[in-house]
Parts: structure tokens; sequence; C-alpha cells
């Protein structure tokens, strides 16, 4: 099992947790570190062989885990990177302070739609394992839901508001 944590010192660490059966223990081995964020890492996600974090300097790093390779950056939005999540191995979304939501093809790495509704920065996204629906929570007490069709990119944003004084900072299915 690997768990990878960011840090607000900027650095990304891989650990691999390994369970001794015979004395029923749990080690970790470090696998890798990375201090390529210029700001602190404000978001993890893994999605089949790739490996994505978000931080406070606007950039998504991404790597392939199964041949331990960084792939690039990917710099679309304008504000810290709060939340990523990914369908499958095939598209991942990206949330940010500047309240856009980048669907992004793995395969190009394109940031293939833009999705705009929030008045406030995004603070989370989640996808449905059947990737038919998809949440954001914004800082401006607002929710968004959208009934999908990845594949297709239809997408129809409907807007509820929380009534609590604070918005919610994250949410998962």
């Amino acid at each position: 099992m690997e768990v990878i944590v960011g840090t607000y010192n900027h650095v990304l660490f891989g650990f691999k947790f390994v369970l001794n059966e015979e004395s029923d223990h749990w080690t970790f081995e470090p696998l890798f570190t990375d201090q390529g964020h210029a700001g602190y890492i404000k978001t993890v996600a893994t999605g089949g062989r790739y490996l994505a974090s978000g931080g406070s300097d606007e950039t998504i790093r991404l790597f392939d885990m199964k041949k331990h390779v960084e792939l690039g950056t990917l710099m679309q939005q304008s504000g810290s990177v709060t939340s990523i999540n990914f369908f499958g191995s095939q598209h991942m979304l990206s949330a940010s302070e500047d309240g856009t939501i980048c669907i992004w093809k793995c395969k190009s790495w394109e940031c293939e739609k833009v999705l705009k509704g929030h008045r406030g920065p995004v603070l989370s996204i989640s996808i449905h394992p059947t990737g038919r629906l998809a949440l954001s929570v914004s800082k401006d007490k607002s929710i968004n839901y959208a009934p999908s069709d990845l594949y297709k990119f239809n997408w129809k944003v409907v807007s509820g508001s929380i009534s609590e004084k604070t918005a919610e900072d994250s949410m998962n299915f």
C-alpha cells in the first residue's frame, strides 16, 4: 500500500506501507520526496497510474507512479489549486480559488472544459464513482452539482446554498 503526503513546507512524500504477516505489524519505507512546488501543497490525488498534487503556487504537478517519473506541470488555473479528483484513469478534475473547475483528459493533459458557476473560491470537488454526478462546494457557501457524462462533457450546473454561517471545506462520495 502506498501513501502520499503533501506538506505545508512544499514537499511531497511517498511511502510504502508493508504488513509483516508473522508479527501482524506494519512498517513503512520511503519511496520518494519531491520539492517541486513553490508553495504549500493543498491537495493530492491518485487515479490509475497517475499522481497529481496541487498547491498555493497555482500549479498541478503530475507523476507516473508505475514508472516513478515526473510527467510535468499544469498551469491552467489562476488561483491556488484546492482540490483534485480523478475519474478512473481517463479524466481528472481540478478546483481552484479562482472559482473554476477544469476537466483534464489524462492522455494529453489538456484542459478540455472549464466549469464556472461559483462566485467564490472552489474548496472541494467530488465525482461519484459512476461518473454521472459531480459536486463542488465553494467559500461563497454554495454547492454546485452537475449531472454529467464525463465522456461527452454535457454538464448542467445547478446551484444550492449551505445554510450554515461557514462554508464546508471538503466532501466526498
